[in-house]
């Protein structure tokens, strides 16, 4: 006896939803930004906090959806727009240099003036 297994396709990569299942009080919407690689891919909810820039939300999902191929680590659209997950490396190595120099000073006021005239410890930046 043949067995026969429903194919699993993914939505096409770009696929917004802001209509019908989400807030309609809220500037909120869902993106797929990538192409599922295995198995089943699941979009991200984003909720749009403050906008003073004045873009309809068409431009804010492009904006968002053109943002997921700008991470330098992958040459393909990833989950989340790139500052993002360049907000969470400069976290995490603000955190590694914070619980390094925590041992060393005993005050806020003694990790910042030697922060001050520290060359190696100038702000970092991403290409």
């Amino acid at each position: 006896m043949e067995r026969y297994f429903a194919q699993i396709i993914n939505a096409p990569a770009g696929t917004v939803v802001d209509q019908e299942i989400v807030h309609q009080t809220h500037n909120d919407f869902y993106l797929l930004s990538h192409k599922g690689m295995l198995g089943t891919s699941r979009p991200t909810h984003y909720r749009v906090l403050w906008d003073d820039s004045d873009f309809t939300a068409d431009e804010i999902q492009h904006l968002t959806y053109f943002l997921c191929y700008m991470y330098v680590r992958c040459r393909k659209s990833v989950k989340i727009p790139a500052p993002t997950y360049y907000a969470h490396w400069a976290a995490a190595r603000a955190k590694a240099l914070a619980d390094g120099m925590e041992q060393q000073f005993t005050s806020t006021k003694d990790l910042t003036q030697y922060m001050s005239r520290t060359p190696e410890l100038a702000p970092m930046h991403f290409v």
